[in-house]
């Protein structure tokens, strides 16, 4: 499916930045000759038309400024302070936060900005769009507990996951994501020693093949094996596919494999899942290292997602249509059941 909504956006918000100053002087041009006779050189006139849109735009953004923070007095409030790079549009700290997402351990870039500022809460403009980052411990408590509801994804976060998430718990705002939330928490909020069991074999297979390698001193990719117990167990546990068992696989040699987007790359349908499950958090997260504006004009005509997720849909697909077919059987033999060994069946 076709992912319109950056698209619309990005239409919308570059006519915003260059219809109104590229008409006022069109209409100003267009006065001057009907009322004084002056008709101006073309180049003049081109001249104009240019010079219109740098001075449009910094006063646009003078009144952004100064509108956010009067409604933030408002409210009695102090709006944190900007972390300014060197370079126009900050684009010097743009850059960097794009190799942070990359190449650094999560959150280490937004730390390091935070130090040199000397703040726990601070505003990052990228291309003059603001975005807030912290790390205050009671901001963050408010955010996920005591002011949950105040907090939404907002719809450039929804926009940017969107194509990957598509419109479920995790790519949605609003009543949408309070059903998602209102049909998915029953299933979590109860304890069940099938749940411990499932969970329990899977670790004691993840522990015995951690402590084979330890003993024989060979060395073993930790983090191909954590993403196969996450795998095998979430497999179960959600799908209710017991026939996963990736842990029971051949594990890749360290060094002697084919290096994914996250880790050793492996073949299969198990292999091409994780990989492009993989790929798609990393397209997310360099959507947010190139701003609003890169990456919506990169990917204005190619959506880095899709074929992404073509490939977790092959995985998933079945897994979807099993339980369907669940579903219709007991159905069929007028069972009524109140609780269900998987997440998919419960839904």
């Amino acid at each position: 499916m076709v992912d319109l909504r950056y698209r619309i956006w990005l239409i919308k918000n570059l006519a915003r930045l260059f219809v109104p100053p590229l008409a006022a002087v069109a209409l100003a041009l267009r006065a001057l000759d009907r009322a004084k006779g002056v008709h101006l050189h073309p180049a003049y006139q081109v001249a104009i038309y240019v010079v219109s849109l740098p001075v449009y735009w910094t006063a646009w953004i003078k009144f952004t400024r100064w509108d956010e923070e009067r409604r933030a007095r408002k409210h009695g409030a102090k709006l944190p302070p900007i972390i300014e790079g060197k370079k126009l549009g900050n684009i010097d700290v743009l850059k960097r936060f794009g190799r942070g997402v990359t190449e650094d351990y999560v959150g280490t870039f937004i730390d390091d900005l935070l130090d040199e500022a000397g703040v726990d809460t601070a505003r990052l403009s990228f291309l003059w769009s603001d975005r807030l980052i912290t790390r205050d411990h009671d901001v963050l408590k408010y955010m996920l507990s005591t002011g949950f509801n105040d907090f939404e994804k907002g719809p450039q976060s929804i926009m940017r996951f969107g194509s990957f998430f598509g419109t479920g718990i995790f790519g949605s705002d609003g009543e949408r994501v309070k059903y998602h939330r209102t049909i998915a928490r029953p299933y979590f909020a109860r304890d069940r020693i099938s749940d411990y069991e499932c969970f329990n074999r899977h670790t004691e297979k993840l522990l015995a093949i951690i402590q084979a390698h330890s003993s024989s001193d060979t060395p073993i990719d930790v983090q191909d094996v954590f993403c196969r117990f996450t795998m095998d167990a979430a497999d179960e546990f959600l799908f209710g596919n017991h026939d996963s068992a990736t842990l029971d696989l051949p594990l890749p040699k360290p060094g002697q494999t084919k290096e994914g987007a996250k880790g050793s790359a492996l073949e299969g349908v198990f292999g091409r899942f994780v990989q492009a499950f993989e790929q798609g958090q990393t397209n997310a997260m360099n959507r947010l290292g190139k701003g609003n504006y890169g990456w919506t004009i990169m990917e204005f005509f190619n959506d880095k997602q899709v074929p992404i997720v073509q490939v977790m849909e092959e995985y998933l697909g079945p897994l979807a249509t099993a339980a369907i077919k669940r579903k219709k059987e007991r159905e069929a033999r007028g069972e009524e059941t109140k609780e269900h060994e998987n997440f998919l069946d419960h839904l």
